[in-house]
């Protein structure tokens, strides 16, 4: 068991659980083993470069707002 077959499991349990409707009255109460804490391989690390984590930011925020400008996060002094 690890972190991937978790993501796998958790995301057709909130599939299903999205089909029979119970999304607003469903918890999911979760303990700290490491599986469940893991982020995902292609997370942005402070050790990347600006232009990476730049780059990273554009890949993730594809569905941001027309008015959101990305380019005043690139020029932004550190």
């Amino acid at each position: 068991f690890n972190h991937d077959y978790f993501v796998d499991c958790f995301g057709k349990l909130l599939d299903e659980v999205e089909e029979l409707g119970w999304s607003s009255s469903v918890v999911f109460v979760m303990d700290n083993e490491k599986h469940h804490k893991e982020k995902p391989k292609d997370t942005p690390k402070g050790t990347w470069k600006k232009d990476d984590l730049y780059q990273a930011c554009v890949k993730r925020c594809s569905d941001r707002p027309e008015d959101d400008d990305l380019e005043d996060l690139k020029e932004t002094p550190r």
